[in-house]
């Protein structure tokens, strides 16, 4: 798995009150950060076609809602969700807990452009910032046998978070890879790999190589302090910065690495998914 974003640790907690739902969450970092999360909803409280309004008590923002389940209903009345993932930037001014009242609202047309772009081209996935570097994302794994392209399936897409999924058919080697960004520049890349062979039980190198063409140096550092990379002063037990010479990161113990790119982007790998 690759990150490309900046840590927020939220902590919702729901209440239901007749017809309000209330949602507290608590940030890890002060200004601007995303909130998702899921939360049931009430019965009769939602319906289709409409979208919750987040209240802090100073103004009221609207949020991206996708349903996750329904309550039971007759043939031809209009479907309620049961439990939905809301999603919404909001600008955190301390670390104390903000509680929202959620309320029900009529979907307006929010345009929101995208601090970056998730393009694929044969099997490399370009990752552009519009105020940042562009990166090259290439999967380290066996060599496909198939030549049939890449289907594309947008599991979730809205004005503020975008979730793909990309299949990459083959005999051997299938793989998946999805793709999730928002519109404060995060973005997370996770790939499956399944091995289709009898006998021969190795497990091959899989991860990620990534690439990137601003000037500067990147540096890989382990045992990083998560919350203090993105003030990019973290505290490593030891870091190397990556220049001609190959350095290997074995992940035997489980321990993640922290990638630090050129430019605005910090790269959380964790031990990848085979």
């Amino acid at each position: 798995m690759l990150i490309l974003a900046a840590l927020l640790i939220a902590v919702p907690v729901w209440g239901l009150e007749h017809d309000r739902v209330s949602l507290e969450v608590t940030p890890s970092a002060t200004g601007q950060q995303l909130i998702r999360t899921s939360l049931p909803i009430p019965r009769g409280f939602l319906r289709e076609g409409q979208t919750l309004v987040a209240d802090d008590g100073q103004r009221k923002l609207q949020t991206a809602v996708r349903p996750l389940s329904w309550y039971a209903a007759e043939p031809g009345s209009p479907q309620m969700p049961r439990r939905a993932i809301i999603t919404f930037p909001y600008v955190f001014k301390s670390l104390a807990p903000v509680q929202f009242r959620l309320g029900r609202a009529v979907v307006k047309q929010t345009k929101i452009q995208f601090g970056v772009q998730v393009t694929l081209k044969g099997e490399v996935f370009n990752v552009s910032y519009t105020d940042g570097p562009e990166i090259k994302l290439r999967i380290i794994a066996p060599i496909r046998t198939s030549t049939e392209n890449a289907s594309r399936e947008i599991v979730e897409s809205n004005a503020f978070y975008r979730w793909e999924r990309f299949r990459f058919p083959d005999p051997q080697w299938p793989r998946v890879i999805e793709v999730r960004s928002d519109a404060l520049g995060g973005v997370v890349a996770i790939a499956h790999l399944q091995r289709n062979l009898r006998d021969n039980g190795r497990a091959p190198d899989f991860g990620w190589e990534a690439e990137t063409f601003d000037d500067g140096h990147a540096a890989l550092a382990y045992d990083t302090n998560l919350a203090s990379a993105k003030s990019q002063e973290p505290k490593l037990a030891s870091d190397y910065v990556l220049g001609s010479k190959s350095i290997t990161h074995a992940y035997t113990n489980g321990a993640a690495s922290t990638l630090f790119l050129p430019g605005r982007s910090t790269a959380f790998i964790t031990p990848p998914r085979l």
